[in-house]
């Protein structure tokens, strides 16, 4: 499995929910982080290519966040597009997930199942729980997190682990 960019890994889920009227980019940061911290849990690895950020309602890939700003709080109903640039031109580009890659897709998938269903406001709620990995960032400044601080890739490898190995002792 090779790390992708936020934005490939979004355009993945959209793709699952069929750009659907629920998918705003609210709950869609909550699903592409779930998705790096379950394959941190699973795999041991990142899934992201870039660290996530500690923001008011929860982890945030900037990337992502650039990606999705126009939309506001409104559903997203077509790919995001990136631009990027090469050799002193600008490329608009469409990422994807590569479509061999199983592990990614079935990480992408797992997550969908599990978490597709809930609404972005429960998903905050998810990632804001007691001993989350944003919340011992958020913990360990009295709930005033600074600008830029990135929730370490330890922590959500230590926790996602964990869950993983406690569901499998049961």
């Amino acid at each position: 499995m090779k790390r992708y960019s936020a934005v490939a890994v979004a355009n993945e889920f959209l793709a699952l929910a069929e750009y659907s009227h629920d998918i705003t980019p609210m709950k869609l940061m909550k699903l592409v982080y779930f998705a790096h911290a379950w394959s941190w849990g699973f795999y041991g690895r990142p899934l992201i290519d870039e660290e996530f950020q500690a923001w008011r309602y929860g982890p945030v890939s900037p990337s992502l966040y650039q990606a999705m700003k126009e939309y506001g709080d409104t559903p997203i109903m077509s790919p995001l597009k990136v631009v990027m640039a090469w050799d002193f031109q600008q490329i608009i580009v469409e990422p994807h997930v590569d479509r061999d890659d199983t592990e990614a897709k079935d990480i992408i998938r797992l997550v969908w199942q599990e978490y597709g269903k809930y609404s972005a406001a429960r998903l905050s709620q998810i990632t804001h729980g007691s001993g989350t990995p944003w919340w011992q960032v958020s913990n360990r400044y009295g709930g005033n997190i600074p600008p830029w601080v990135t929730i370490p890739e330890e922590s959500i490898s230590e926790y996602y682990g964990d869950m993983v190995k406690a569901s499998e002792g049961k």
